[in-house]
């Protein structure tokens, strides 16, 4: 029930824009210090960058938040960003994270449950790997709860305050 609280916070309250840019900041650090990988999947993920990013940005596009359309200053750049290059690129990010939200609903929501102790419990068998599983239906009830959850607040969940914690390049050197 708490996870759907939170949810209804997602809904009712709009994400503050400094988590946003913590969200930014942490992904240009996670570029600018990402180590190599192997060759065939970078192959790979350029090949898939180019369906969805013009050919200057199919190696930095799909590995920096935020970058979008070609008119991108970020490739020529040596600075970190700690923001948003423009309210446009901070607005696009918002309603992809709405778009996100709004999609989290009860009647969306899938739920599995594994344990062992289900052994001898199950009714069906899956086609490839054979594993054994059961399908229930979630009582009317639990939907209700799930449904009208406990308000967020009173169950202290809010959205964090700014992490002073997050390294500059500076720190990182």
């Amino acid at each position: 029930e708490a996870i759907f609280s939170c949810i209804t916070l997602l809904h009712n309250k709009e994400i503050p824009r400094y988590t946003f840019n913590e969200v930014l900041q942490l992904e240009e650090l996670q570029w600018r210090f990402s180590s190599k990988g192997g060759a065939g999947n970078y192959v790979q993920s350029l090949a898939t960058a180019l369906q969805d990013y013009p050919p200057q940005l199919c190696v930095a596009g799909p590995r920096r938040l935020a970058l979008c359309g070609s008119d991108s200053s970020l490739l020529t750049s040596s600075t970190p960003r700690t923001s948003f290059d423009s309210d446009r690129q901070l607005l696009f990010t918002k309603k992809l994270a709405a778009q996100f939200v709004d999609n989290l609903t009860v009647d969306n929501a899938m739920f599995t449950i594994l344990s062992k102790s289900f052994r001898g419990q199950t009714n069906k068998k899956e086609v490839w790997y054979g594993t054994d599983y059961r399908v229930d239906p979630i009582s009317e009830t639990i939907l209700s709860k799930w449904r009208n959850p406990v308000n967020p607040s009173e169950i202290g969940i809010a959205y964090p305050k700014p992490n002073v914690f997050i390294p500059s390049e500076r720190g990182l050197r």
